[in-house]
C-alpha cells in the first residue's frame, strides 16, 4: 500500500477525486492500475527511464504543467502566521482568519502597483461598470465588500452547525 492510497482511505470527505495531479515520485503502473480501481485518474509525468509506452495524453500533461499555482496560492497561505500556527480553539474562527487571509491576498495581488502610489482612486467606482464588449466588470472595493460580507455571512451559519 502507498501513502496516496492511504491518504485517500483516510479522506474525512466522502467526495473522493476523479483526478489527481502528483509528480514523478508517484509514476507508475501498480499505483496507476490502484487508482484506475478507485475511478481516479492520475496525471504526472512519466519518468526518464519508463520502457512501456505512455499512458496518458498531452491534454493530461498540460494541466500538470499548472500545477505552480496551487503550490503559489498555498504558500501565499502561509506567510500569514495565524494560520500556519493555529492559536484558535474553534474551527469557525479558524475557517473565518482563512477567508480574510485570502481576501487580504486577494486584495493585495490583484491591485495594480500604479494604483497604491497614486492618491488618485476616482476611477475606482462604487457600481458596476459595463466593459467594451458589455460585460459588466465590478471594481475592486465592490468586490471586496462582497466577498467580505459573503465570509461573515458564511462564518455566521458554521458556528452554528
Amino acid at each position: 500500500m502507498n501513502l496516496t492510497e492511504r491518504l485517500l482511505d483516510s479522506a474525512i470527505t466522502y467526495y473522493v477525486p476523479n483526478k489527481l495531479i502528483y509528480d514523478k515520485a508517484a509514476e507508475g503502473d501498480k499505483l496507476r492500475g490502484r487508482l484506475d480501481e478507485r475511478n481516479v485518474e492520475l496525471t504526472c509525468p512519466h519518468r526518464n527511464n519508463r520502457v512501456r509506452p505512455s499512458k496518458q495524453g498531452g491534454r493530461a500533461l498540460r494541466r500538470y504543467r499548472r500545477r505552480w499555482i496551487i503550490a503559489r496560492t498555498i504558500s501565499w497561505l502561509h506567510d500569514v502566521r495565524r494560520l500556519v500556527t493555529r492559536y484558535e480553539l474553534y474551527s469557525f474562527l479558524f475557517h473565518s482568519f482563512a477567508k480574510i487571509a485570502s481576501v487580504m491576498i486577494l486584495l493585495t495581488r490583484s491591485w495594480p502597483e500604479s494604483d497604491k502610489s497614486a492618491g488618485n482612486r476616482s476611477r475606482y467606482r462604487l457600481l458596476p461598470s459595463i466593459g467594451d464588449q458589455g460585460s459588466i466588470s465590478y471594481s475592486r472595493p465592490v468586490v471586496f465588500w462582497a466577498v467580505l460580507y459573503h465570509t461573515s455571512i458564511i462564518s455566521r451559519f458554521e458556528h452554528r452547525v
